[in-house]
């Protein structure tokens, strides 16, 4: 497997894109063929411009936007030459989502753009993303996922974890040695957030967890968010929620660290607070259904051995066993992964909290003697097992891909 002699091009932003960025990035453990070694260049508007041999167009789908620029507007300006080259194996295009789940509306776009070219075959267009539900869905182009943030977030955690602290983290969890319970850590406000602070008032967990949870109208990622929106009555909130639900109003910003609006919380993590809790309760980016993926914050609590509680996109407890952690299935009740109806799937995520909690106060050894063996296992595999597993799952069929489909010179 080789994409040597392939040359690279960006087209709308001078960044590469998230997956040729972190290839670079983490290097050779990712990049095992050396090709990412080499610096992308501009798109030559004339293929005279062009390097000798086949070539690699890369869209950076997030960062394009962030600049107010339209990658569908970008497909109608690309040289003709471009498709004819898609059109006999010299090229292949990459639209870079690897940071974020993507969409298939924007799948249906780009194919309709292509189509508007003359181009009746997608095979030479390649489609990133977080999103797996997307790989599984015949769009004629090819979709293959990759976890951008999340593999940061590995590399990071390898950097500042050592012995000491994995010894520490067990010893806790051995000696019942903690001071709280929940560790819940929130960064952009959004309603299911908002909720899920108002559950742990509601259920008197509140001051037995570490939680944070910032100021709407101070944070620069507020997406819009309007607390008082968010405390009304609303469908996706549980019932009886109100009193909760203005309690949490009237009291955030809440604050368990030394984070600032200014921080990338992908790699902001205090590791002391995942000694003094028990479990991760992760209020993932965003809950609807149609979208299967982890971000960082769920990796997180996987990476350090911290048991978890996820609200996420429903049916995705699978892609922890994919990425090769435990899920602690044995000691936590995970039923709730199945409830599509959000409310309903959050109230399920808090009885299996109290269960949890019970479990904890009985005192069980079986029971922490569990708790012990995956936090360990989960330790031990981003350590030596992970970066490997994930390249053969995910990055390898990704070059293998471009590489068949590109005809040599």
């Amino acid at each position: 497997m080789s994409l040597m002699g392939i040359n690279v091009y960006f087209y709308g932003h001078r960044d590469a894109g998230f997956f040729f960025k972190s290839m670079r990035q983490w290097n050779p453990i990712m990049d095992r063929s050396g090709f990412f070694k080499s610096d992308p260049k501009p798109l030559p508007m004339n293929q005279d411009g062009l390097m000798d041999g086949r070539y690699i167009i890369i869209f950076p789908v997030k960062l394009c936007k962030e600049r107010n620029i339209n990658n569908l507007e970008l497909i109608e300006d690309l040289p003709d030459y471009v498709f004819k080259n898609l059109r006999d194996n010299k090229a292949v295009v990459l639209f870079d989502h690897s940071n974020e789940p993507g969409t298939a509306q924007e799948i249906k776009w780009i194919k309709d753009k292509f189509k508007t070219k003359g181009m009746r075959s997608f095979e030479n267009v390649l489609y990133l993303s977080q999103n797996r539900l997307l790989n599984n869905i015949s769009y004629q182009l090819k979709c293959c996922a990759y976890d951008y943030y999340p593999i940061a977030c590995a590399m990071h955690i390898l950097d500042i974890i050592d012995g000491e602290w994995e010894d520490n983290l067990i010893a806790s969890m051995t000696n019942n040695n903690k001071d709280k319970f929940i560790l819940c850590l929130n960064g952009t406000p959004r309603n299911h957030r908002v909720y899920t602070c108002a559950m742990l008032h509601k259920f008197g967990l509140l001051d037995e967890s570490l939680v944070s949870f910032p100021v709407p109208d101070g944070y620069r990622k507020n997406a819009g968010f309007d607390i008082q929106k968010a405390v009304s009555k609303h469908p996706e909130a549980p019932n009886n929620l109100e009193l909760s639900l203005e309690f949490i109003a009237n009291s955030i910003p809440f604050k368990v660290d030394d984070y600032n609006e200014n921080d990338r919380l992908v790699f902001k993590i205090d590791l002391e607070n995942y000694r003094r809790s028990w479990i991760s309760l992760v209020t993932e980016t965003a809950v609807h259904d149609g979208v299967a993926r982890i971000t960082e914050k769920t990796f997180k609590a996987l990476a350090l051995g911290h048991p978890f509680l996820m609200y996420n996109h429903p049916n995705t407890l699978y892609l922890i066993k994919e990425l090769g952690f435990s899920d602690f299935s044995d000691v936590i009740d995970h039923r709730y992964d199945h409830i599509e109806n959000k409310a309903r799937r959050l109230e399920s995520i808090f009885f299996s909290l109290i269960d949890f909690k019970i479990n904890l106060a009985a005192g069980d050894k079986v029971f922490f003697n569990k708790l012990v063996e995956h936090s360990k296992y989960n330790i031990n595999w981003l350590k030596t097992g992970f970066l490997n597993h994930y390249y053969s799952t995910y990055v390898a069929p990704i070059i293998q891909y471009i590489e068949s489909r590109l005809q040599p010179s």
